[in-house]
């Protein structure tokens, strides 16, 4: 399903890909296409850092009635 975060990560790659591909046509500079792939692979990962970084300060600054209403989330996940 493309609900899953995985493909939706590479639906994005692969749109990138065709978007920097149109930009260069004629393929002569392969490593720009390379370049925006790269950049996206990095801006993820970062993005992801942000996003646990951010969920660890909510659940340090989170009472605690709400750090109970967040683990009982994450245990029906499991």
């Amino acid at each position: 399903m493309i609900t899953e975060r995985w493909i939706q990560r590479a639906l994005a790659l692969v749109a990138v890909w065709f978007m920097a591909s149109a930009v260069d046509q004629e393929s002569e500079h392969w490593w720009l296409v390379c370049s925006f792939f790269a950049i996206v692979l990095v801006l993820e990962f970062l993005a992801f850092r942000h996003g646990v970084a951010t969920g660890i300060h909510i659940y340090k600054n989170a009472s605690p009635t709400e750090r109970r209403d967040i683990d009982k989330i994450m245990e029906s996940e499991k």
